[in-house]
């Protein structure tokens, strides 16, 4: 039934609403005992619908010279995305297979239960789930009023200059909601995604946002609430990690053993500031070195060849959250009126 249910909603971009999955497989069935298995679905509001999102830990071997144990898939990505392995087309050598009935290919696919899929189907539920398939939205992009908000790539940005909230709902914000535009066209081209894919793009990265929150939410859970290093997630939008390392304190009174700063309590009065918090850097700055890795760039295997569309590892496209903590609070409230009591000098 579950291999049922995974092949129509690969079938339907990847996600499916939920009324319309039971109506068409499973009438006057109850969906929490048909897709009740958290490991293959997600369940996830997408313009205020329910929908049923399809879920898979399978990935893409990223390894070249890999021996067959990493349990991934060993399969060339342009032929996985469009079909079709340019190098081939050209007679030259790609070190990846093309073949998804190789012997190792057939046993990771059985392990996942995936054989009834196909290439395609395959191929949009890897597109959801492997988060390197696809470039990022610009997080920079989405901050800020002038035209490229805070990104300061621009045009030469190599992330998707798009609104973040478009994938996942209507929005009218002035920020581009289009996926169709030339400079986010040319960068999917760059990485090797086929026109023939673009229609679907939307609903794509809908489903990567809502896997992640869930993926970032689970591991949260897991860890549990006294752990130091846990990462603080938006838990409307999935977006919010936040990149500085949490401290656990016991207690109510926050941060009680930064006694170097008790000597300080006085300043306020001389209306001189607090230290200023050194500055974070962003999101997209932070992961920027990671996508420009070309894990999968075919001009190392043949550099006497004329360049190959690049394929670089997407960051996570994610909203930083602030952290915040008592030592924040306004210091001119804690202060007493020192002339109260018997003691004080009343004239």
């Amino acid at each position: 039934m579950e291999s049922e249910i995974f092949k129509y909603i690969c079938a339907s971009q990847g996600s499916v609403d939920t009324e319309e999955l039971m109506f068409n497989l499973f009438p006057g069935k109850s969906s929490i005992d048909v897709i009740s298995n958290q490991e293959k679905f997600v369940i996830s509001l997408v313009n205020g619908k329910q929908k049923v999102v399809a879920r898979t830990s399978l990935r893409l071997c990223r390894h070249k010279d890999c021996l067959g144990t990493c349990r991934r898939l060993h399969l060339c990505k342009a032929y996985l995305i469009s079909g079709i392995c340019q190098l081939s087309l050209q007679r030259r050598f790609c070190c990846f297979s093309h073949d998804l009935t190789s012997d190792h290919n057939r046993k990771v696919i059985e392990e996942h239960n995936l054989e009834a899929l196909s290439r395609a189907e395959l191929c949009t539920l890897l597109l959801q789930n492997d988060q390197t398939l696809l470039p990022s939205i610009c997080h920079d992009y989405n901050n800020g009023d002038q035209e490229f908000g805070q990104c300061q790539n621009g045009f030469a940005c190599e992330r998707l200059h798009i609104c973040e909230k478009y994938p996942r709902q209507d929005c009218i914000c002035y920020r581009n909601h289009d996926f169709y535009a030339p400079p986010v066209m040319k960068i999917f081209y760059d990485k090797g995604v086929p026109p023939s894919l673009l229609s679907s793009l939307r609903s794509t990265y809908a489903n990567k946002e809502a896997l992640r929150a869930t993926e970032y939410g689970g591991a949260r859970g897991r860890k549990g609430k006294h752990n130091p290093a846990v990462n603080n997630v938006d838990a409307k939008s999935g977006y919010g990690v936040n990149l500085a390392q949490r401290q656990w304190y016991r207690g109510r009174g926050g941060n009680r053993g930064n006694r170097a700063n008790r000597s300080n309590r006085g300043n306020s009065r001389n209306g001189s500031k607090p230290g200023q918090q050194q500055e974070r850097s962003s999101i997209s700055d932070i992961t920027s070195h990671t996508e420009s890795l070309d894990l999968f760039s075919e001009d190392e295997l043949d550099e006497g060849n004329s360049r190959q569309p690049n394929w670089s590892s997407s960051g996570f496209s994610m909203a930083d959250a602030d952290a915040k903590s008592e030592d924040g609070l306004n210091f001119e409230k804690r202060q007493q009126n020192q002339g109260r009591g018997r003691g004080g000098n009343r004239g």
